[in-house]
């Protein structure tokens, strides 16, 4: 039977062919309607899919404090979002009697939920519960509580407390003594603190060494004497009833200056670009030259690819370089180059540069990439906005990406610009308003139709502000994690970098460390803003995860750490595995009539190296286009149906492949008498047309809405079932699935009778 044509009067978006719905599948971009349409017997029908929601919630803890006997912490809230396009219905119910009130407990898609606990009748301890909220076809999500209760107490007891973690300073062996660097003691328990301040350094002064609850108390150093080389001590803080406190406190004396010799330093380790042949060139990346050393660095910066662009090639002491790659005329592949940085007096520096270029597809699918992973800001409260922040999105898919970011956070003040198409550079920035001391945490989520929404945890560390009239230098960190990864055995991963910066006043004189022998920093000294590269050693580490810590740290600031972690994967060789887009073939016709159509379906490497594959089956009516290949191919599956007579017949297509197990696919056809035609009927639907489609499903009964065992298509349109009873009425509905298993609804029911 020929296939109508869609109705005239429908508009090209309602025209769009859906089998599958969105809550099993894909969803439809926005403003998009899925459609599908089947005929039987001549009879046109259409549907859409349905609607689907989708819930989450944040934050993902909450915490509260208090003391025991005293007023209740302040309310909480957890926000509840409906992330899909369908109705969220949802309720929320705690496990703990003193999570006092949950306000609302119910509701429909985003709401916010305030969350409020009683100390009344709790000793002091750590309390743990859990907020559960739930919603009809969604995993419920668990959102732990703690409430840490804390004892009071009548006896005045004091407690030391230091404005720092050590002190570090440097001079010239010879030159004149490093300035003096100042601390504070104060009182941070209850009474009266009658401190002593002490030290062991003959070359070590401090002024006051005594005071009463808080007082500054000033170091001073004496190099007169001293040779080359570190010196190091400690400064103890004592007081009666309380524990005694240590400062570290390091002096390094420098030799002599020589000649000024100025160093070249590179802001990264290497630089890697990725695209597709006949696509968008790749977003440019840029890198940082500086002098490291001492007097005038006057320096040169060239590539050995023709397909790599430096722009300026040339420039004095500190200079940014963009990188911009051309990929028209390359293939798909891998390409690598170098760029060299050169300058007089100093040792050139090289950093290895690869491309990526990945085959064109005939799909148009973008993919949101992003230049970085996480964003930290840190300022003073009441001070000036830190200053903002830039990341770049890229699409590292194909057809065009239309993106859009946006913050959870209202303290993330500006996104500029809030969308854009493919390559785009974005600039943040936060707002200290109304902002006291502590840390801040959210999220800038950048998502576009057709592509996973991707995230950027965005961190603001708020310090308080200085009571003192002295300029008080904050360390300013840029990045708050470090993630590496390699193979026991293999190379070393990249470098990564990060920056120091002083983001308060006066003058920051800091020092990088870290606690792991596998992590080196370079340089680990710096004054204001500095850029530190972080290098992982694999040498000796076994397979496993590794965690580490780097300090950065500076005389009159808090300290700021960076964790940093280490995942070291075992050694493998590359095996390939067969993977099968389908999982069984069913074909029927009638005997002595026109052969069934062929049906695809695809063997693809679902593990790694390469998969030369052969395919070959068991029956002689079966044929198998191509019969081998490389990797992922396609192959068609035709059917004979010469000089078979009316029965069921069964095969077995083999697809194997050296070093990978063996994969069979079942195939059954089922060749009608041909006596009547009216003891048959044939199913025709327009094809889904998703990339990710694998085929349909017919189900078949006797009754409304019970069916048998589905027969299982591959990507046809159309289908004939045969040697249905004479005298019988006959149910039939579709769906389809994907490569991945997932199946759509079912359609609405048709029907009809054999006579």
């Amino acid at each position: 039977m020929k296939e109508r044509p869609l109705m005239n009067n429908r508009t090209q978006s309602t025209q769009t062919d859906r089998l599958r719905t969105p809550s099993l599948l894909r969803p439809a971009a926005t403003g998009e309607t899925g459609l599908m349409t089947l005929l039987i017997a001549g009879i046109l029908l259409l549907w859409a899919p349905d609607a689907f929601s989708a819930m989450s919630t944040s934050p993902a803890a909450l915490s509260f404090n208090g003391a025991a006997g005293g007023a209740n912490p302040p309310a909480q809230s957890i926000t509840i979002t409906n992330t899909g396009t369908g109705t969220l219905t949802w309720t929320a119910r705690a496990n703990a009697t003193w999570i006092s009130s949950i306000s609302p407990l119910n509701g429909t898609n985003t709401s916010t939920v305030t969350v409020g606990v009683s100390l009344t009748g709790l000793a002091a301890g750590t309390y743990n519960a859990l907020v559960a909220v739930g919603a009809s076809g969604e995993t419920t999500r668990l959102i732990p509580v703690s409430l840490t209760v804390t004892s009071t107490t009548s006896t005045s007891t004091p407690d030391i407390g230091l404005s720092t973690t050590g002190l570090a300073f440097g001079g010239t062996a010879g030159g004149a003594n490093p300035a003096a660097q100042s601390f504070t003691i104060s009182n941070t328990g209850s009474g009266t603190l009658s401190w002593t301040a002490s030290d062991s350094a003959a070359w070590l002064a401090l002024t006051p060494a005594s005071g009463t609850n808080t007082g500054t108390v000033t170091a001073s150093v004496n190099l007169s004497g001293l040779a080359t080389g570190t010196y190091s001590t400690s400064i103890a803080v004592g007081a009666s009833g309380t524990t005694t406190r240590t400062i570290p406190v390091t002096l390094t004396i420098n030799p002599v200056a020589s000649t000024p010799t100025p160093v070249i330093g590179l802001s990264t380790t290497s630089l890697t670009f990725t695209g597709t042949a006949g696509g968008a060139n790749p977003a440019n990346q840029s890198f940082t030259i500086s002098n490291t050393g001492s007097g005038t660095l006057t320096w040169n910066a060239s590539d050995s690819a023709a397909w790599l662009t430096l722009t300026p090639a040339s420039g004095t002491n500190t200079g940014t370089v963009m990188a911009s790659v051309n990929l028209a005329g390359l293939a798909a592949g891998t390409y690598s180059g170098t760029i060299t940085t050169s300058a007089t007096g100093a040792t050139s520096r090289t950093l290895p540069v690869s491309l990526t270029i990945n085959p064109a597809t005939t799909s148009t699918t973008p993919a949101i990439g992003l230049s970085t992973t996480s964003l930290a800001f840190t300022g003073i409260a009441g001070g000036a906005n830190p200053a903002a922040q830039s990341f770049t999105i890229s699409n590292t898919g194909s057809g065009t990406l239309s993106w859009r970011a946006r913050a959870n956070a209202a303290w993330i003040s500006s996104i500029s610009p809030l969308n854009g198409t493919n390559n785009s550079t974005v600039t943040v920035g936060v707002s200290l308003a109304g902002l006291a001391a502590g840390t801040y945490n959210a999220l800038v989520a950048v998502g576009a139709s057709g592509t996973t929404t991707r995230t950027i945890p965005v961190s603001l560390t708020v310090n308080p502000a200085s009571t003192s009239t002295a300029p008080t230098p904050v360390i300013g960190l840029s990045a708050s994690s470090l993630t590496f990864g390699g193979t026991a055995g293999g190379a070393n991963p990249a470098a990564q970098s990060f920056t120091i910066s002083n983001t308060g006043a006066g003058t920051l004189t800091w020092t990088a460390s870290d606690n792991a022998a596998w992590l080196t920093l370079s340089p680990a000294t710096g004054t204001n803003t500095g850029t530190v590269s972080a290098t992982v050693n694999l040498a000796g580490l076994t397979a496993g995860t590794y965690s580490g810590t780097i300090t950065a740290a500076a005389t009159g600031a808090t300290s700021r750490t960076i964790p940093v972690s280490l995942t070291v994967n075992p050694a493998t060789t590359a095996t390939p595995i067969i993977g099968l887009s389908l999982a069984s073939l069913t074909y029927a016709g009638t005997a002595g009539g026109a052969n069934p159509a062929a049906q695809s379906f695809t063997v693809s490497n679902t593990g790694a190296g390469t998969l030369t594959w052969a395919a070959g089956d068991s029956a002689s009516w079966l044929t198998l286009t191509p019969a081998t290949g490389t990797n992922t191919g396609t192959v068609s599956a035709s059917v004979n149906l010469a000089g078979l007579a009316a029965g069921t017949y069964s095969g077995t297509i083999t697809v194997s492949a050296a070093g990978a197990t063996s994969r069979t696919l079942p195939v059954s056809l089922t060749v009608g008498s041909g006596t009547s035609a009216s003891n048959s009927a044939t199913l025709t639907w327009v094809p889904n047309t998703e990339t990710d489609l694998a085929g349909y499903k017919i189900y078949v009964g006797t009754q409304s809405g019970v069916y048998g065992d589905p027969i299982v298509l591959g990507r046809v349109n159309t289908y004939q079932v045969a040697n249905l009873v004479v005298g019988t009425t006959y149910f039939f509905c579709i769906t389809a699935y994907d490569n991945a298993g997932n199946e759509s609804a079912r359609s609405v029911e048709l029907t009809k009778s054999i006579f």
